[in-house]
């Protein structure tokens, strides 16, 4: 499998595993979201993941369960803890 990526102002070819765990950082673990439960983790979706300018937060979208009912987060990246803060019902 091959995948681009953008990173350090160049661009990549990442052609396997040992190459994208070089390059990759993990912006948002679902098991490390507190209002995901364990047995949901296989059937939720990222629906929409967003940096601040800053890359100090990401707030993400997430479609828990295929439920197409939407839950939003925000990680503190420096942390990288999410913040106790859900918002059910977005889109």
């Amino acid at each position: 499998m091959r995948i681009k990526t953008k990173g350090l102002g160049a661009e990549h070819t990442i052609s396997t595993v040992a190459d994208r765990e070089q390059l990759s950082e993990v912006v948002l673990d679902l098991a490390e979201v507190p209002f995901v439960q364990k047995h949901n983790i296989m059937n939720t979706v990222v629906n929409k993941l967003k940096m601040s300018d800053d890359h100090s937060r990401s707030a993400f979208i997430l479609d828990i369960g295929n439920t197409e009912r939407l839950t939003a987060g925000v990680k503190d990246m420096a942390s990288n803890k999410v913040f106790p803060l859900k918002l059910e019902n977005v889109s």
